[in-house]
Parts: C-alpha cells; structure tokens; sequence
C-alpha cells in the first residue's frame, strides 16, 4: 500500500488558498490487503478539505508517495495533472470548480521513486503563479493530480488514485467591528415566503470574552436567531433558535480567532446541520412541516457586542459540506440561492454592501466601526 503525503510552504500576505481533498474513501482494510498505490491524507477521509496559504508572489505545495512497508524494490512513480477529473468530483460533490488554466501552474517533475529500503518517495511540487485580474473573488477553481506507477506488478487502486488541489483566491479586506455599533439592519424588498431550506454563514471573531446572548445572525418574523451563549448552554458555545426550538453547537469557542461558521435547514431531508470551519459539529432533526416567512434581518441587535464579522451570506437553499467548505472567503455573488451577501469589505461609513446587487443594503448606527487589513485565512 502507497499513500501520498504532503507538506505545504506558507506565506503571509494575500494569495491564493489551497486545499487537497480526497475523492473517495481513503485507505482501507482491503486497501492494506490489496497492495497498491494511492493518494491520501492521514488526517483526510471522505470531502473533507485542508487548506494552505500561498503568498502573491507564488507558492508551491509538496506531495510525496509513501509505502506501509519498506519498498523491496525502487518503485518508479508518475504524477499528472488531469482536467478530466474536474467534472466527475462536482458531480460526486454537488460543487462547481472549473480546471485551474495551466499558464497558472506546473509541477516540478512528472516522475518520482520510493527507493528501496525506503518508504517515502522524493517530492513532487504543484507550482502555482499569483493570479491575476481574470479571477474574480470567489471563483473555485481545481487541479486533480493523479499518481501511478510505471513499472513493476503493483497497480493503483482506481478510486483513490487522484489529489484534488483546490484554489480559491484569497483577499485581505476591512471587517466590521460590532461592538462600536448597534442596529445593523439589512434593506429587504424581496420578503420571503414559504421558505423550507435556508443557509446562512459568516465569519467572526469574539475578542473579548464571551457572554450570554451575544446576538450573532438573526431575521423574521419567522425567527432565526443566532446567538453566543444561553442559561441552558456554556458563553461560547453557538446557539440557534427556529420554530421553537434551540441546537446548539458542541464547539467551545475561543477569544481572538476567526471562526467560519455556518448552519443549515434542509426541510426535505429533515435536518438541521451547523458546521464550524467547515467541519460538521452537529446535527439534529427539523420540526414537521416547517416553513418561514422572513421580512427583516439583522446583525449583531443593540448590544455592542466585542465581535469582528465579514463574509456573511442568507442563502435560500440548503448549502453541502463541500459547498461550504470551500468558500470561506468568497463566493460568487451571482450563484444561485444566493439571497443576500456582505462581505463587509466596504471600510468607510455606515452602510454595508450587498454584493448580490439585489438591494439589500446594511444600515447601522456608530462610528469608527472598521478594521483594516483582515486577512482570510490568518
């Protein structure tokens, strides 16, 4: 058995974030009695996304091939790019990357070797220039990296021979700081009727300590009502109330770190899903049959809250774990389902964009409210 590892070069300005996830399920008993070559993680199984910043000058990101056992015999290996590959993961994952152009990368060798006597093959490193203006913000692009050997009897096992390096670009804007202001509301002239799948996410950083009842997200009349801390759960934990009842998350929080978090009512499947930094933290079941109408929607209530925000989203449709995995950042602001989105990358005054274009402009009142140079990923 043959698994790929990696390790990444970080810079520390403005980039391109990169993340390798697996397309398939990882190694397996069968896998280890089944001798042959794959592409894995040790700390990835099944979609789940590990990302990496690149600094605008460039960047490059290291694969290696290694071997459960000592190789008894040099094993000549080869790495490709296939573009191929781009449509069947969006189909497997319910996303919509297009291949990265190839004036953007290269790798550094097509060929590598697990030596004999070792166990780990000599690197294989993905290139990849800064890119340029014909990348907007939130564009997803990937490239799928397949490995096999070029001689001997061992083979690769087909459904997890392919790294999917995933590019998205990576901005430092403003960011809003709650607590020098109060009643951040949004302009809706498109009231919700008969809503039956929603998803909203967003950025934030507490920094100071956590209290009950830190308003976060919030709308109605239907109410949504996002929040940290309660009687019944700890400060920093996340709780949301809907058709009354109140889930809450199993992550802790901490002061002082940016946290991507999102929550998800899927009517149909009967689930409600919050997910931090993408992972999912937990789920529990909807009430039957239920529904929201929605006029207004709000950030942050009248508390002054010690909070940062950016990159908040209301989309009417239920969001999957990959889908959100893999725009922390940005996303496109014309994607379907995609109700409202403030990125809070305005910097000055005191109204908030909706990068949608659909009207549904931020209002609150307060000054000195933004803070430069945020960085997304830290």
């Amino acid at each position: 058995m043959i698994l790929i590892t990696h390790t990444t070069n970080l810079y520390n300005r403005w980039g391109i974030l990169l993340a390798v996830v697996l397309f398939g399920w990882g190694c397996t008993k069968n896998d280890i009695n089944n001798t042959g070559i794959f592409i894995s993680d040790p700390d990835l199984t099944g979609n789940n996304i590990r990302n990496m910043s690149v600094d605008q000058n460039g960047g490059s990101y290291r694969l290696t091939a290694s071997a459960s056992i000592l190789a008894e015999a040099d094993i000549p290996l080869s790495f490709e790019v296939d573009t191929a590959l781009v449509d069947a993961y969006n189909q497997k994952w319910g996303t919509a990357y297009k291949p990265l152009p190839p004036r953007f990368y290269s790798l550094s060798s097509t060929t590598s070797v697990i030596r004999k006597g070792s166990s780990i093959s000599d690197s294989v490193n993905i290139l990849v220039k800064p890119l340029d203006n014909s990348v907007s913000d939130g564009d997803l692009f990937m490239i799928p990296v397949t490995v096999n050997p070029r001689a001997g009897n061992i083979s690769a096992i087909a459904a997890s021979r392919v790294a999917y390096v995933i590019i998205n670009r990576v901005l430092i804007n403003p960011a809003l700081d709650v607590s020098r202001i109060s009643n951040l509301a949004f302009d809706i002239p498109d009231p919700i009727k008969n809503l039956t799948a929603f998803t909203a996410e967003f950025r934030v950083k507490v920094t100071n300590s956590f209290y009950n009842n830190m308003t976060l997200f919030s709308a109605y009349p239907s109410e949504i009502y996002s929040r940290f801390g309660d009687v019944v759960i700890k400060p920093n934990q996340l709780q949301i109330k809907y058709a009354g009842i109140q889930p809450a998350s199993l992550t802790e929080f901490t002061s002082n770190r940016w946290y991507h978090i999102a929550y998800v009512l899927d009517g149909a499947a009967g689930t409600f899903k919050i997910y931090v930094d993408g992972r999912l933290d937990a789920t529990t079941p909807t009430p039957g049959n239920v529904s929201f109408n929605l006029e207004s929607m709000f950030f942050g209530g009248s508390g002054r809250h010690p909070m940062h925000v950016q990159e908040l989203r209301f989309w009417t449709k239920a969001r999957t774990q990959a889908e959100i995995a893999g725009s922390f950042c940005a996303v496109n602001p014309a994607a379907p389902g995609l109700y409202g989105y403030w990125k809070f990358n305005d910097g000055q005054g005191n109204t908030v964009a909706d990068a949608t274009t659909k009207g549904h402009t931020g209002r609150f009142t307060g000054t000195n409210a933004w803070v430069q140079g945020i960085r997304c990923p830290e």
